[in-house]
């Protein structure tokens, strides 16, 4: 332990701490009062790295408020007995002053409290150090340290430790004062960005970037330099000499010792090339979707004209046979109904469907479909609808109804054998810009700003494997062992002709939740 790492001891000769120092010792020191151990804090430069209360003193939440009053950075310990420290640190946490105050057990003996305290000394001692370190970088933003500042041989070392840090940083660093005008870059960000920091400086930093949606950076700076943090923003920038760039950027404020904003830093990440992966990624998965969809048509299709042509050749066999020409007849019918149907379904998911939109009171709505409902799933599987919050939507009636009695399918369905209930709900949401999450949410396409009529359909059944959440719209993928996977692609296909979109929020063993968002009703 260096000499300026010493620990003082708050007790009487006698107390348990007292025995703690029985000869010369100068990493410890017993200081007999609380006054002149206040005295020697207030004095002290550098200050002790940890003081330490005596479990007889008689007000040890006073001492340690008193300590932190007078230094409010110095380690403090309290000292208890094994069968007290739960209580004490009960007592400690209603004391807003007792921040990072330890408790300690005595009853281990001297020599294992000694290397107890050590070690908090020790850390105590790092913490200063960070934090010296972070006080530093808060004095350059705001402009406050002068090439003359006083800072010992400690914190110069902690400022070129964090400097290095930042310096090879892998993603770009760059720090603004309050109204967002560039003081430095570190070298990645002028390596990834290609910017001179000699010509950036004392810029604006949206100037610099060229954001396509200046309004978004605007908004990031202004919440920082109001002292809070915007995480995980995605900025499309377009950077001098014409490079195009999509950077992930959180922007925090750095707080003086006043506690006010001296200072903004923007931490970001190049994701050019991952979003070009992804969205080459979906370029395939939508190739493959395709290649999906050619082949469930061409399937299903083919299989109900070997239906009607084998019944037809089979009528013409014997035409005098009435009975078997009706029976022909009606299975051919039968065939023609299917592949009008799968001709529908296919019209539908293209947005090209027959609609006659017109205003529905989704409150009315549900009362209407309730018994349809519960008719339509396994009595061992209950219903609760809420439309509490019921608002008015524009829409083909029809088409809304099927999109709804797929959803409490599925989700009927999605539950096997099991009890369950399946929950439906409305309510109002306001979507602000272009929002592709929605909570968590997977969705397949963004939905635009504005108000929507939102419809959930939950289950507690056994959840949906995040593997697939991709292709759960996708036309003849199907999770079941029966169907044609064609519920989901064709209400996904409704929803967007009205301008909506349906979206899924599903964990394994958590249930599944279906959310349908509609334009509201001018």
């Amino acid at each position: 332990m260096n000499a300026h790492e010493r620990i003082l001891l708050l007790g009487g000769p006698s107390d348990g701490l007292g025995a703690l120092v029985e000869g010369p010792d100068p990493a410890l020191e017993l200081v007999p009062g609380l006054e002149p151990l206040l005295a020697r804090l207030s004095a002290d430069d550098p200050s002790p790295s940890l003081v330490v209360v005596d479990p007889g003193w008689p007000q040890p939440l006073t001492a340690v408020r008193d300590i932190r009053r007078v230094d409010a950075t110095v380690g403090i310990a309290v000292a208890a007995s094994a069968a007290t420290t739960d209580t004490m640190r009960s007592k400690l946490g209603f004391l807003p002053d007792a921040e990072e105050v330890r408790v300690v057990a005595v009853d281990g003996g001297p020599t294992e409290l000694r290397r107890r305290l050590v070690e908090l000394a020790a850390t105590s001692v790092q913490r200063r150090r960070v934090r010296g370190a972070l006080d530093a970088i808060n004095r350059d933003l705001a402009g406050l340290r002068s090439a003359g500042t006083a800072g010992g041989r400690s914190a110069a070392v902690s400022e070129h430790y964090l400097a290095a840090l930042i310096r090879h940083a892998a993603d770009t660093i760059v720090s603004c004062d309050p109204q967002g005008r560039v003081v430095t870059i570190n070298e990645a960000g002028q390596s990834t960005l290609g910017l001179d920091p000699l010509e950036a400086e004392g810029r604006p930093l949206p100037d610099l970037l060229g954001p396509e949606d200046p309004g978004e950076m605007a908004a990031m700076l202004s919440a920082a330099a109001a002292g809070r943090t915007e995480v995980d923003h995605e900025l499309a920038v377009r950077l001098p000499g014409g490079r195009h760039l999509v950077l992930s950027a959180t922007a925090a404020p750095v707080f003086d010792d006043r506690d006010r904003v001296a200072g903004l830093v923007l931490i970001a990440r190049d994701v050019t090339l991952e979003r070009k992966s992804e969205r080459r990624l979906r370029a395939l998965q939508k190739a493959e979707s395709l290649a999906t969809l050619a082949s469930g048509v061409a399937h299903d299709f083919n299989n109900l004209l070997v239906q009607a042509q084998g019944w037809a050749d089979l009528a013409r066999s014997d035409p005098s046979d009435r009975d078997l020409v009706t029976t022909a007849l009606d299975n051919i019918l039968e065939a023609t109904r299917g592949a009008s149907e799968l001709a529908r379904a296919m019209l539908v998911y293209g947005g090209r469907g027959r609609f006659e939109s017109q205003e529905l009171d989704l409150a009315s709505l549900f009362g209407d479909l309730r018994p349809l409902l519960t008719a339509t799933v396994p009595s061992r599987v209950r219903i609760e609808i809420d439309v509490t919050d019921a608002p008015h939507v524009l829409a083909d009636p029809t088409q809304l109804r099927q999109v709804i009695l797929n959803l409490v399918t599925n989700a009927a369905e999605a539950m096997g054998d099991d009890d369950g209930t399946v929950w439906i709900a409305t309510r109002t949401e306001t979507v602000a810009g272009t929002d592709q999450g929605r909570g968590g949410a997977v969705t397949a396409s963004p939905l635009t700003a504005g108000t929507y009529a939102v419809i959930d359909v939950r289950d507690d059944g056994p959840g949906i494997d995040p593997a697939v959440h991709h292709r759960l719209f996708d036309p003849f993928f199907t999770t079941k062992f029966t169907g044609r996977g064609l519920g989901l692609a064709a209400s996904q296909g409704i929803a967007r002709a009205h301008d909506g979109d349906i979206s899924v929020d599903s964990r394994p063993g958590e249930g599944a939740c279906f959310r349908v968002h509609l334009p509201t009703a001018p």
